[in-house]
């Protein structure tokens, strides 16, 4: 049974849990450190003016399996980054941080 949130609704299209069908923004897998990816897009949102941008990715170890979601600010992208880039995840807490460059250009 999926708990709803007060302020998002069940089936939330942000970031989700890769371990439960919970709505969430956070990946258990990862409380704290860094997971390799290759980046798939960067999607900007606008929310009430608040500028986020959604960074789908796949996991480097699995390029053609499932692709994964982080709502990240734009203060946390690395400058540049294009989809098919492999990327450093930075997580704390389970949510994502950071997203940087894996190989600098």
């Amino acid at each position: 049974q999926p708990t709803t949130h007060p302020h998002r609704p069940i089936g939330f299209p942000g970031c989700r849990s890769t371990t439960s069908n919970r709505p969430g923004c956070y990946d258990r897998n990862v409380l704290n450190g860094t997971r390799e990816a290759i980046l798939r897009r960067v999607q900007p949102i606008s929310i009430h003016g608040q500028v986020s941008c959604d960074v789908v990715f796949s996991d480097s170890n699995d390029p053609e399996g499932p692709v994964h979601t982080a709502r990240v600010g734009p203060e946390a992208m690395a400058h540049g980054i294009e989809p098919g880039d492999p990327i450093s995840l930075v997580y704390l807490m389970g949510s994502v941080t950071a997203v940087r460059r894996t190989v600098p250009r």
